[in-house]
């Protein structure tokens, strides 16, 4: 090898985010493993375990300890993490995962959890200049599950409403868009002292949550039907319907899909039967959320799923069996919209809902057959968290 290649070689950006397995359940995150090159990740934790000068940070849920390493005096085996190439490369490999761009704009800090320090539940939604996006890097190679300090993502502000828990492996990561929904905390320190370097980022032209973006005239009339008042899955309508909403966005469904999904239930359905405006308004909502929108939303009040179960095997149009006896002619499209919104509704509830290994398999078997009709994300998430539920039941 020449010198030139040499040289090139030791400019490339030391950060890799290899096999990065995407989530959009119970929020949108990934997780990736050997984050940076190994070497630069054992520098940076034999420097934090140190030298390093760390300010105890005590906050209303958390209480850690703080290392701002875009400030901090590096050695320069470290600084590579806070180099313009690094930063650069860093923006676009998240930009490609989270499919956003990202301002010039980044933090760095690291944090240090000593025994009976922890964070308690919380989501960092963006609000008052806040990032929309974050990248843990967990450092520590002696890591062992009694220790304690696990990154845990839970579906509501409930703390039994676990999703999903990471162990803090070395140079492994963690990303995830921050939103109303991105419920996550650190289980308290019980032995050692648990390393971590937090990467903020933040998406260009965001207003308020980067995964939910619901006109106020929608928001509102959910409110006047006092969706918000009404129980549903362990939290209320209103909940249920928003996030059900932010899934279906996540999988970049078509506006009137979306806005079907956030709509699905105001009519009632046939597992949920307290409506909150009568099909009598039907011209009302259509005005405001558009026919195509409307339409998918009184459809899906009407039918049986297993009528979608058994119609995604016949060809189009399909008929539909409705609850009051009758059938419906919807087109493949619609059969579609109406599988989304399904979906969606079943994955926004299921960490929720307690139901037999039985069940759980027959409906992630339903949803196998759909998947010819669903997008590569939807799949993609529906096989993860049916397979994490089905290991669990």
């Amino acid at each position: 090898m020449d010198a030139q290649s040499t040289s090139s070689k030791a400019k490339e950006p030391r950060i890799h985010l290899r096999d990065a397995e995407v989530n959009r359940v119970p929020f949108l995150y990934f997780v990736a493993k050997d984050v940076f090159d190994g070497r630069l990740a054992d520098d940076l934790l034999a420097w934090l375990q140190g030298t390093a000068t760390w300010n105890l940070h005590n906050g209303e849920f958390f209480e850690q300890y703080e290392c701002d390493l875009m400030a901090a005096d590096l050695p320069q085996r470290c600084s590579a993490v806070r180099d313009e190439a690094f930063l650069r490369e860093l923006r676009r490999r998240l930009g490609e995962i989270f499919d956003v761009e990202f301002t010039d704009r980044v933090t760095i800090v690291a944090h240090k959890l000593t025994q009976g320090q922890g964070i308690g539940i919380h989501t960092d939604a963006p609000s008052d200049g806040l990032e929309t996006h974050r990248l843990t890097v967990s450092l520590g190679k002696e890591f062992v599950d009694s220790m304690g300090g696990h990154l845990v993502f839970f579906a509501s502000g409930d703390s039994g409403d676990v999703n999903r828990v990471f162990r803090p492996v070395h140079n492994a990561g963690v990303g995830f868009a921050m939103s109303e929904r991105s419920y996550h905390a650190v289980s308290d320190v019980r032995q050692g002292e648990r390393y971590s370097v937090v990467f903020s980022l933040w998406e260009k032209q965001v207003n308020g949550s980067s995964d939910l973006k619901i006109s106020t005239d929608l928001l509102n009339f959910l409110r006047e039907t006092k969706a918000g008042e009404i129980r549903h899955s362990g939290g209320t309508l209103l909940d249920h319907l928003t996030k059900t909403y932010a899934i279906l966005k996540g999988w970049n469904v078509v506006t009137p899909v979306c806005v079907a999904g956030l709509f699905h239930s105001i009519y009632g359905t046939e597992g949920f039967r307290n409506a909150v405006i009568s099909t009598g308004a039907r011209k009302r909502v259509r005005d405001l959320v558009g026919g195509e929108a409307e339409k998918l939303a009184y459809l899906f009040s009407t039918i049986s799923r297993r009528s979608l179960c058994e119609s995604i095997r016949l060809n189009p149009p399909f008929s539909l069996p409705r609850h009051d006896g009758g059938t419906v002619m919807v087109s493949e499209s619609e059969l579609r919209g109406l599988l989304l919104i399904d979906l969606a509704n079943s994955l926004e509830q299921l960490p929720r809902i307690e139901m037999p290994h039985d069940a759980l398999r027959e409906e992630w078997e339903f949803y196998e057959c759909a998947a010819p009709f669903l997008p590569p994300a939807a799949v993609q998430d529906m096989r993860s968290a049916y397979e994490y539920q089905v290991s669990h039941a």
